[in-house]
């Protein structure tokens, strides 16, 4: 039979490994974010799925904690497109646009 000592240190122990846990699953939820930069392409493809057009050379993947980032700048009577052709429906929690030139 356990005593009175035993059994509190067993509890705290058991307390202890269930924040520890929790802890480390809160980590990870925040490292899983992801950010990925628009890089505009002087030529050839503007899908989103190039790898090219993406800083670090990976495309977006779809999730809740996704965020686009397109920043840039264009000189005058220039034009950026990007198209979305990543197959299935995309999540994303944020997209934002950056950069300097003229509007039109």
């Amino acid at each position: 039979m356990r005593t009175p000592t035993q059994t509190i240190t067993s509890l705290s122990i058991k307390l202890l490994r269930t924040a520890s846990i929790l802890a480390l699953a809160a980590l990870t939820n925040e490292s899983q974010a992801a950010n990925f930069t628009y890089t505009i392409p002087a030529s050839g493809t503007d899908q989103w799925n190039a790898g090219t057009n993406w800083s670090g050379g990976t495309p977006p993947t779809s999730a809740t904690d996704t965020t686009l980032l397109f920043i840039g700048s264009q000189t005058d009577n220039a034009t950026a497109t990007s198209n979305n052709n990543i197959a299935g429906t995309f999540q994303l929690n944020r997209l934002s646009f950056t950069g300097t030139g003229v509007a039109t």
